[in-house]
């Protein structure tokens, strides 16, 4: 009996050891989800993003994890591709009502450009989810890396 609990011991220790790590690790990495896209982790952190054309607003969306430290906040991410797209910065409560939001259009180009939404916070607890989206219904294909959102 002894021996059969020390085996299960030792097998629960050693999926532990290989299961946490990997875990741990995946929950430091950014979150994109796309929204009637197909997003893609490349090299170097850089994302691919694959349109499906079915409707507007098509790209991907992240929420951010950290809380702010102060009310004025920046969203800035590399992008490149071609057509164009919204910046969105989206603010909603506690409980998920949407608050307000700021957007901007921005033409693509096949170089990296960096862009810039600065916004202003209703309130320090709010969650904020930042949208880089197809302006129309449109299938189309993007990058994009260096994804940052930071008090000013």
């Amino acid at each position: 009996m002894k021996k059969v609990l020390i085996m299960i011991n030792t097998l629960l220790l050693i999926g532990l050891i290989t299961f946490l790590p990997n875990t741990l690790a995946k929950e430091t990495q950014m979150r994109f989800f796309g929204v009637g896209a197909d997003v893609k982790e490349g090299n170097s952190g850089e994302y691919t993003v694959v349109t499906k054309g079915e409707k507007a607003e098509e790209g991907f969306v992240h929420t951010a994890k950290e809380k702010f430290s102060k009310k004025e906040i920046e969203f800035k991410v590399e992008l490149k591709g071609q057509d164009k797209v919204l910046l969105k910065i989206q603010e909603t409560d506690a409980r998920g009502r949407f608050i307000k939001e700021e957007k901007q259009a921005v033409e693509l180009t096949q170089d990296w450009k960096s862009y810039e939404v600065p916004f202003v916070l209703e309130s320090l607890d709010s969650q904020i989810d930042v949208l880089v989206v197809t302006e129309s219904q449109l299938q189309t294909e993007f990058q994009f890396r260096n994804l940052q959102m930071s008090s000013q």
